[in-house]
């Protein structure tokens, strides 16, 4: 029996081995195919991911950029309001002071001090109240 199958095996041989070769590059080729439809989907889906991403970064871009300008509008409040603290404690010293030191003849029953203070408090007001 073998003597009668590889006279017939080695004269188709390179035939079956073609066509074998030709079944391999053709399944070969259709796998290839295929990945490649599946690298393009998940391409296509990394591009949508990063559109999503982009959009998300310039709404933070812009949130960031708001943030900051409302953190200097209140550093700008916040510097504001400590000078003018500042300058009222530095004015309630001197007139505190003022008063402190003031000899005790200047004490009766309405003290001249008294009135010096109010018209320095005035005068801190710009006038705003008359005492």
């Amino acid at each position: 029996m073998p003597a009668v199958i590889l006279p017939l095996l080695s004269r188709f041989a390179p035939w079956i081995l073609g066509v074998v070769l030709l079944a391999g590059l053709l399944l070969y080729g259709w796998h290839l195919e295929a990945a490649l439809r599946a690298a393009r989907a998940e391409v296509r889906g990394g591009q949508g991911t990063i559109a999503r991403l982009m959009a998300t970064n310039s709404e933070n871009r812009a949130e960031l950029a708001r943030l900051t300008a409302d953190e200097t509008a209140w550093q700008t409040a916040l510097t504001t309001a400590a000078a003018a603290d500042a300058h009222g404690v530095a004015l309630s010293q001197r007139i505190l002071t003022a008063v402190a030191a003031a000899p005790p003849t200047q004490d009766g029953a309405v003290a001249p001090v008294l009135a010096g203070a109010l018209s320095q408090l005035a005068a801190a007001q710009d006038g705003r109240v008359k005492p």
